[in-house]
């Protein structure tokens, strides 16, 4: 009798560690933001260091384990081109591959630093307004650290809002993306 009643205890304790463990799911999302671009003045197509803002949008696709560590894998497009190329401008591609961990700070609150590498792509071109010549285009790409950070606020078990920071240190300047977004978790 005393074997089954430590058995049942053994049983009881167990099956409550494993009910209160997180489960692991798939991550899906979007986001929506403003965009900045600083590259140096050397590789630019103007003869000054090109520092400009546009409109960025990512997708998410990511996966988080029980104990919170996560693997993310988004793909970012950023421009200033709003003027049919009038202007000089600038289109980048990035696809990034980070591993983070979201830190709970309370039942809706989770903060999440990210790092990882992103492969890019930048193209830039003088713009036809105001450009005496033909308008001179450079197309770049490369590897290279890309941060993250997020705080998600879950707003169910499947929803999560996400404001997000992410800076990609480029060899040629830096981009930044300030987001907007939505996650679904399955």
């Amino acid at each position: 009798m005393k074997h089954i009643k430590n058995l049942s205890l053994a049983l009881l304790l167990t099956s409550s560690f494993i009910s209160s463990a997180k489960e692991s799911s798939i991550i899906l999302g979007g986001a929506i933001g403003s965009s900045s671009v600083k590259i140096d003045s050397d590789i630019v197509v103007t003869d000054n260091e090109f520092d400009d803002e546009g409109l960025g949008v990512t997708y998410i696709a990511g996966y988080r384990w029980g104990n919170n560590v996560i693997a993310e894998a988004n793909l970012s497009y950023a421009s200033n081109n709003f003027f049919f190329e009038g202007l000089d401008y600038y289109e980048t591609t990035q696809v990034n591959f980070m591993l983070g961990y979201s830190f709970d700070i309370a039942k809706h609150l989770r903060i999440v630093p990210k790092i990882g590498l992103s492969r890019w792509t930048l193209d830039t071109q003088e713009g036809s307004i105001l450009n005496s010549g033909t308008e001179e285009r450079i197309k770049l790409n490369g590897t290279d650290l890309t941060y993250k950070l997020s705080i998600d606020v879950p707003l169910s078990h499947w929803v999560a809002l996400s404001l997000s920071y992410a800076v990609s240190q480029l060899d040629i300047g830096t981009t930044t993306m300030s987001q907007f977004g939505v996650q679904f978790e399955f």
